[in-house]
């Protein structure tokens, strides 16, 4: 699923682990040929997922599910945190929608 420059990966497995979720944040070095920039830019999706991520753990805790996430960040330019955290948010909200539909089958 796709939000701007993001893009979320998951994968859904049984409740065996002791965290609701385990992340990947990764950024293209085929964009970003400075190893200062692609950290920065995986800085900031760490800092939106960590502060944001209660919303996620809530939906899953009540569906007795563990997810693997892998956030991918392909853009040009090095995202504004404003940006990140409203890509990211809205990343997280269609996931949490989708895993609440499939569960539901």
């Amino acid at each position: 699923m796709f939000a701007g420059s993001f893009k979320l990966q998951w994968h859904v497995l049984k409740p065996k682990e002791t965290v609701p979720a385990q992340v990947l944040f990764s950024v293209s070095r085929h964009q970003f040929k400075k190893a200062t920039d692609r950290n920065t830019i995986r800085r900031r999706m760490r800092e939106v997922y960590r502060k944001h991520k209660h919303l996620l753990y809530q939906s899953l805790k009540n569906q007795d599910v563990t997810i693997l996430l892998a956030f991918h960040f392909g853009g040009k330019n090095i995202p504004a945190y404003s940006e990140a955290e409203e890509k990211i948010i809205l990343l997280l909200q269609r996931l949490i929608r989708e895993i609440g539909e499939s569960r539901e089958l």
